[in-house]
């Protein structure tokens, strides 16, 4: 019972598993995660320089806050569905694509719940250096879940 707990052992079968899902689904999980660290950075240097303009520039900004929420639900998406190609891959006859891809809707929805609640969390406590770690950490169980 103690080596099945072992914290060694667990990260050891994780990385094995991730290495085996990793090359078919890395570019899955790259191509849906980065459209929202583009758009955030795109967000944050717009309203860096408008600075004090940037209350003339209301729909312009409103839009790019919407097209970047719609970014992090697809990032979301995009987590979920390697998580789950990882949870499917350890089956004895792994399911195709399209399978791995039809994420339940209560899945998504909870982890996007989670996933938005930590994504607050992180950058109202992003100055304290110690809770962004905590928040990482807790949306990585929080997927794995």
């Amino acid at each position: 019972m103690e080596k099945l707990l072992s914290p060694i052992r667990i990260l050891d079968e994780a990385v094995m598993l991730v290495r085996r899902v990793w090359a078919p689904w890395a570019g899955v999980l790259i191509i849906l995660i980065m459209p929202l660290r583009l758009l955030q950075l795109h967000l944050f240097r717009e309203i860096e320089s408008l600075g004090t303009e940037a209350h003339l520039y209301g729909d312009y900004l409103r839009t790019l806050g919407y097209l970047t929420l719609a970014a992090f639900v697809l990032s979301v998406y995009g987590r979920l569905a390697f998580v789950r190609a990882c949870r499917l891959s350890t089956q004895a006859d792994p399911p195709g694509v399209l399978h791995v891809l039809r994420v339940p809707g209560v899945e998504l929805i909870s982890f996007l719940y989670l996933a938005l609640l930590l994504e607050v969390l992180f950058w109202v406590s992003f100055m304290t250096f110690l809770a962004p770690i905590v928040c990482v950490a807790l949306l990585g169980i929080g997927v794995a879940t």
